[in-house]
């Protein structure tokens, strides 16, 4: 939701969203939630050009362990004239920070792909869409293929509004 220039959001932590055999949230969770709350904001900033993530960083304090939710406050820190910088902050539920993110986003340089102008994205994952029900890299069929090689599809549960695979989502693969 709106607050102000920010957008805040909440996240609910399921075991599917942990690091296999541990209770440590995957940092690539993070990844994706940062991806989405901080191109929710890109989207406001430059409709109806679309967004395209160029560079995202996730950094933690310390291993997130035992928490039932995490809760983010997005922000548009520098504005140029084809590149946006946005950054994210993760804090439990009493606001004790848990760690940040920061994110650059352009619009797609072809001007005839559009999307359309106000809050329908916002609104959309204002919805929940329920709890995650299998492993988050199965979920998204990320396959390690040998050590230090995974595969990542593209595909309709890996693609963002630009149709390119979600910025937040490749860092599942190189977690893999």
């Amino acid at each position: 939701e709106s607050d102000g220039d920010d957008l805040i959001g909440r996240a609910d932590v399921v075991p599917n969203m942990l690091v296999p055999g541990s209770d440590v949230l995957r940092l690539s969770v993070l990844a994706v939630w940062a991806d989405t709350i901080i191109g929710l904001l890109a989207m406001q900033a430059i409709a109806p050009r679309v967004p395209t993530t160029l560079e995202l960083d996730v950094h933690v304090f310390a291993p997130i362990r035992q928490l039932n939710s995490v809760h983010m406050r997005a922000r548009l820190t520098r504005s140029g004239r084809s590149v946006l910088v946005f950054t994210v902050d993760f804090s439990d539920a009493s606001g004790r920070p848990l760690g940040f993110g920061t994110s650059m986003f352009m619009a797609l340089p072809d001007p005839n792909i559009s999307i359309p102008p106000g809050n329908w994205a916002l609104k959309r994952f204002a919805r929940s869409s329920g709890e995650l029900r299998q492993p988050l890299a199965e979920r998204v069929r990320c396959e390690r293929r040998q050590p230090g090689v995974a595969s990542l599809p593209w595909s309709p549960d890996t693609q963002n509004t630009a149709r390119a695979i979600n910025g937040g989502i490749l860092a599942i693969a190189i977690e893999e």
